[in-house]
């Protein structure tokens, strides 16, 4: 009997190893699975071995050290396969949890190669059929690990299963109940053989068959999943978890029944079976606890008998509140209401309309659970849910007309609540019966429809945050494309100045030299304006270095002066390096001379003075033009899209003042009309 149920474990373990990595694509937790699988198999070949191949103590004593050996390497693939199927495929795996992994692995497998070599379990000169083994000293040490390593394996499955629902508990059900039972075992055994030291074949022919009818469960699981992914009043969780303490302790004083049964009767091998019994009854009692049906029939009888009102509003109100708070997006937040309507009223049905903004009055399907093929689009309006008594009511779906009823006759979506917001209709929301098909009476139609305005209220909260972060977005990029511009003008500027002097002086040799330096130097300007333009880079990363400030500006000026008739005079003196952008500080140089050209009208002179000012480099260009007022300096200089030159974008010195801040610096005025400007940019000295 016992090598047959170690055939059929080991026989088990194999197909759902094989049936998993049939499936692609082979992720970890399928590699795991199978490696797992895998391990059972050897361990239960390696006992069938023990008990129907061997018949002296030198072969028990070779068997022994396989099976612990065996059962050494099956913790370590289902510690990481529990962790695996807790994530998302994408979610990086943390380091530290990479390396106590890796490491527990290595132990693992270290202890089990050490117990080829050092006997675990003894046996005292017996020949024939394995009875009994003692444990060694270096025994227990290899059980205590094996423990420890077991313990771990449920510590990972458990979040799995506790922190999952609806639908994804009904698919992880039976298989995390499965892998739970098989360890709940083998840590049963594990821990008896560490006590009384010794391993019997009545503990292996007991695991065998506990783990034989967990990997069945597995085996369901994996059909299922077709995949490897207070007041001082007593509330009503309170009286739940009593009930089910109850159902515990029921089955605890059946268990002790049972056994006490056996024992007055006389029934032989009664360890095993009671084992066996209690093994298989917790399970069973597990399974239809974690019932999504007797669960919620459970809480719908204990809300009608043991209260006076069927919900417990403050808390349903919190939960509802929280759950839609959390979120600002319109995506989210659809997905959350829709699990929240199913968790409040018990359906497992329910779809959401909303208003398509571009046709007022149309009401178009934005997701659904459990319903089917259901209508795209419907049109209601507020008049629909209006009642004489109540005002704005959850109403039966049937009394929408024939128009709206109709198509959802055959969905199972009973009751319609409206969400209304600032006196409009943005939707409609489509709960389905309850899931033992109770009619909905007036007080869940009252919190359905508390649950649609607060739905509502959120949902259009949500939508204006979509609407505030688009317009932010198209005011950034609308920034952006003005100071692009405005610095392609710029640009746009020297070339038609260059085009203007190339007449007269083309055949000049220093002007033809100056004239390829300026193409080029533009020709690079303008296609580094393009990309940033093109790449929506508002906010430019910075490339600080040390800068001659007087070179650099002598530099741009002579670029944009090529052939013209305005005089550059740069005047001597030395200075330490600034410490800034050099195409930051160039495109502000640039701006600045030509706002000094368009000044003086393309005749006069740009004088470029540097000077030292105790931890910043001042480089002041002045101007022989027309000047400004205080008044305009104070009011409107700097402020966008205000100039006051024909064809002026108004918003480069405000560019330039943005671009010096961010460097550190600032930007200096003054200025006589008649007279000319001074603009002084001033940024920090470079460290000595």
């Amino acid at each position: 009997m016992i090598p047959g149920a170690l055939l059929a474990l080991a026989l088990l373990s194999v197909v759902l190893a094989a049936a998993v990595m049939a499936r692609l694509p082979h992720t970890l937790p399928r590699l795991t699975f199978a490696l797992g699988m895998a391990a059972f198999a050897l361990e239960a070949l390696c006992e069938c071995g023990l008990l129907a191949l061997s018949g002296t103590p030198e072969s028990h004593a070779s068997w022994l050290a396989a099976v612990q050996a065996a059962g050494l390497l099956i913790p370590a693939p289902w510690c990481v396969f529990a962790f695996a199927s807790a994530r998302q495929a994408s979610a990086p795996v943390p380091r530290p949890w990479q390396w106590t992994l890796a490491a527990g692995s290595l132990a693992l497998a270290v202890t089990a190669a050490i117990n080829l070599k050092v006997p675990a379990l003894e046996v005292a000169g017996q020949a024939g059929p394995f009875d009994v083994a003692t444990l060694t000293g270096w025994g227990q040490w290899s059980t205590a690990v094996e423990i420890v390593a077991t313990v771990a394996v449920l510590y990972g499955l458990e979040p799995s299963l506790r922190n999952s629902y609806g639908a994804t508990r009904w698919k992880l059900k039976y298989l995390a109940l499965g892998l739970v039972a098989v360890f709940v075992i083998r840590f049963y055994l594990l821990s008896q053989l560490l006590l009384f030291r010794a391993l019997t074949t009545e503990s292996i022919a007991t695991g065998a068959v506990v783990t034989l009818v967990g990997l069945l469960l597995v085996a369901a699981g994996l059909a299922r999943t077709q995949v490897l992914g207070t007041n001082l009043s007593v509330s009503r969780h309170f009286v739940y978890r009593s009930f089910v303490v109850g159902i515990a302790g029921g089955y605890l004083i059946l268990a002790g029944a049972a056994g006490w049964l056996m024992n007055t009767l006389g029934i032989p091998d009664k360890v095993f079976w009671g084992t066996v019994v209690l093994s298989v009854g917790a399970m069973a009692v597990a399974a239809l606890l974690l019932s999504e049906m007797l669960r919620w029939r459970v809480k719908r009888y204990i809300s009608r008998h043991f209260y006076a009102e069927k919900y417990d509003y403050r808390q349903q109100w919190r939960t509802f509140t929280q759950s839609l708070g959390t979120w600002v997006t319109l995506d989210g937040l659809v997905s959350q209401l829709l699990r929240s309507v199913t968790e409040t009223f018990g359906t497992t049905r329910v779809a959401l309309y909303l208003e398509d903004e571009l046709e007022p009055g149309t009401l178009r399907l934005t997701a659904s659970l459990g319903t089917g093929r259901i209508p795209t689009a419907m049109t209601l309006c507020l008049a629909d849910f209006e009642s004489a008594s109540a005002g704005l009511a959850a109403v039966p779906v049937a009394v929408l007309g024939e128009a709206a009823a109709g198509p959802l006759a055959g969905s199972g979506l009973v009751v319609a609540v409206p969400l209304p917001s600032q006196g409009q209709l943005i939707g409609t929301l489509l709960i389905g019966s309850e899931r033992d098909d109770t009619p909905y009476d007036p007080e869940d139609l009252d919190l359905m429809a508390t649950v649609g305005e607060q739905a509502a209220s959120a949902i259009a909260t949500a939508r204006l945050s979509e609407r505030l972060a688009q317009t932010r977005a198209f005011d950034t990029f609308s920034r952006l494309t003005s100071f692009v511009v405005h610095d392609l003008k710029n640009s746009i500027s020297a070339l038609s100045l260059l085009s203007q002097n190339a007449r007269q002086y083309m055949a000049d040799p220093e002007f033809q030299r100056d004239a390829v330096k300026t193409l080029g130097f533009t020709v690079s300007r303008m296609q580094r304006l393009l990309g940033r333009l093109a790449n929506r880079q508002v906010a430019e990363a910075l490339a600080l270095e040390p800068l001659d400030l007087a070179e650099l500006a002598r530099e741009t000026a002579e670029t944009q002066l090529a052939g013209s008739r305005v005089r550059l005079r740069v005047e001597p003196g030395e200075a330490p390096l600034a410490l800034a952008d050099r195409e930051l500080v160039q495109r502000v140089l640039q701006n600045l001379v030509t706002n000094a050209v368009e000044a003086m009208e393309g005749e006069g002179e740009i004088t470029v003075r540097i000077q030292e000012r105790e931890r910043f480099i001042a480089c002041a260009i002045s101007d022989t033009g027309c000047g400004m007022s205080e008044e305009f300096i104070r009011t409107s200089l700097f402020v966008p899209f205000q100039t006051t030159k024909k064809g002026g974008w108004g918003i480069g010195l405000y560019q330039a003042r943005e671009t010096l801040a961010g460097l550190g610096g600032r930007i200096e005025v003054t200025s006589q009309e008649g007279r000319g400007t001074t603009m002084t940019v001033v940024l920090p000295a470079a460290s000595p």
